[in-house]
């Protein structure tokens, strides 16, 4: 887990993009989303009625190969991991 800032608990309805980066494609992509939208329960909201959308995707490291991300977070990860997820929350 890294934050790239600690993120302040809110009450205003929020979206949620999830991608998980995997070398092995052996999961649904919807089982990732309850357990992360769960975690961020006391982090970002209070409830995750909060969720007005949810945006989750899988993508196959094999076969994109190395990508060019404007994340320098997301860049480091992609150089020491094979398997990674990044969640990004947008508020108004």
């Amino acid at each position: 887990q890294e934050w790239v800032k600690r993120p302040i608990l809110t009450a205003e309805p929020v979206a949620i993009s999830i991608v998980n980066y995997c070398e092995v494609t052996f999961h649904d992509v919807d089982n990732v989303i309850k357990p992360i939208l769960d975690a961020l329960i006391g982090e970002i909201y209070q409830d995750d009625k909060r969720v007005y959308r949810v945006i989750s995707e899988r993508i196959d490291r094999n076969q994109v190969g190395n990508i060019a991300v404007s994340s320098p977070a997301v860049q480091k990860v992609w150089n020491s991991f094979a398997e990674f997820v990044h969640v990004t929350v947008v508020w108004e």
